[in-house]
């Protein structure tokens, strides 16, 4: 679908540098994580602390994506009768669907 790569090039650079910190975030989250209990600055469990909400945020948007709805169940019930051209373009809908599902848990991010 087309509505998909305009909503995807119209990521501003801000929000892509957001996307980069919560990324990055994690990353260190993940490779400081014993080092913040070997007497670490409160800096870096503060640090820790907004990276495991930032961790909770993308694992309930994640939950979000892969949960079915109605609309979702609808057209997956219909992808049989579609031929393969039409059987894409359903799945990219589905996909489209859970992302704008997910969209309002990430609207106090940016």
């Amino acid at each position: 679908m087309d509505n998909i790569n305009d909503l995807l090039n119209s990521i501003s650079p801000e929000d892509m540098e957001k996307l980069k910190s919560v990324a990055n975030s994690l990353m260190n989250n993940n490779n400081s994580a014993g080092s913040a209990g070997n007497g670490g600055t409160k800096q870096q469990s503060a640090g820790a602390s907004n990276a495991n909400e930032t961790s909770d945020l993308i694992m309930r948007v994640a939950s979000a994506m892969n949960r079915e709805n109605d609309k979702t169940a609808f057209i997956k019930a219909l992808r049989p009768l579609l031929s393969e051209e039409r059987r894409h373009k359903a799945d990219e809908a589905m996909k489209f669907l859970r992302l704008m599902d997910a969209l309002p848990l990430l609207k106090g991010m940016f």
